[in-house]
């Protein structure tokens, strides 16, 4: 997301801004919750909340204040247990099966 990204944003949501007064020194590559100031004026500097998502559910999760840049490995390993079970399952069930 550039400077020109964050000023048609603020532009199509009805401010007046240009893309010069955006302060961002590098663009943002990141998803997440980003702080951009922007210079309005010699004496006017205010720092705006950039939520930048792939999706309007990501971006509301975000907003809410979660982490989605958080690898959460307790729901990983419960995944791969239970995939890990379903396979187990059906392996057993298959090995009853055949001695009828």
């Amino acid at each position: 997301m550039s400077s020109r990204d964050v000023a048609d944003a603020l532009i199509s949501d009805g401010f007046s801004v240009s893309r010069s007064q955006v302060d961002l020194a590098n663009p943002i590559k990141t998803v997440g919750v980003h702080a951009v100031p922007l210079h309005l004026h010699a004496e006017v500097a205010v720092s705006i909340t950039v939520n930048v998502a792939r999706s309007e559910d990501e971006a509301a999760r975000q907003a809410a204040g979660e982490d989605l840049t958080a690898i959460n490995y307790d729901d990983e390993a419960a995944e791969q247990f239970a995939a890990g079970q379903a396979e187990a399952g059906s392996a057993a069930a298959e090995a009853f099966g055949d001695e009828e």
